[in-house]
């Protein structure tokens, strides 16, 4: 069974922006990281949420695409994704623990779902961490999620518009 493990986290930035990082984790290290962003008012109005609920949608997606591309030259074999943020939320709402009242969580959470429908062999798990804790990959994710960017360009850590790829 193959693992993919990633780290998310949010923040938000003083021009009506969140942002998200997304650091993908591999033999007890960072092995790639994006940061997202989006304008969108309904993440924006949920501040550094935000910014985290789209991470993890980020990442689930590219793991699922992985995933699929696996599939087509290895057959189904069973994956597994953990998925590591720090904000309590994302995985009660991912696993029907706590009610999706807003727009962004409603979307978040039934994308998610049409996700991992199309690829039953990823398993995904939801772990919990607290922020600031000092868990290297959630100060990795911290890093590349901060709204000021500047992380990312010292890195050449790409940078993902996802206002057009969002469907609300």
């Amino acid at each position: 069974m193959k693992t993919y493990t990633v780290y998310t986290d949010g923040s938000f930035g003083d021009n009506g922006e969140v942002h998200g990082g997304i650091v993908y984790w591999k033999d007890e290290a960072p092995s790639s990281k994006v940061h997202v962003m989006s304008k969108r008012p309904e993440f924006v109005s949920m501040r550094n949420v935000g910014g985290e609920v789209l991470a993890a949608w980020a990442a689930i997606m590219s793991v699922a695409n992985a995933v699929k591309e696996e599939n087509e030259s290895t057959g189904l074999e069973t994956y597994e994704m953990n998925l590591i943020y720090d904000y309590k939320g994302l995985g009660c709402w991912l696993t029907h623990e706590w009610k999706t009242n807003k727009v962004a969580t409603q979307w978040f959470v039934k994308s998610i779902e049409r996700i991992l429908s199309a690829v039953p062999n990823l398993k995904v798990n939801y772990i919990w961490v607290k922020g600031h804790a000092d868990t290297s990959g959630n100060n990795h994710a911290d890093l590349v999620a901060s709204y000021d960017m500047r992380y990312c360009k010292m890195e050449n850590i790409p940078i993902c518009d996802l206002d057009s790829v969002i469907d609300l």
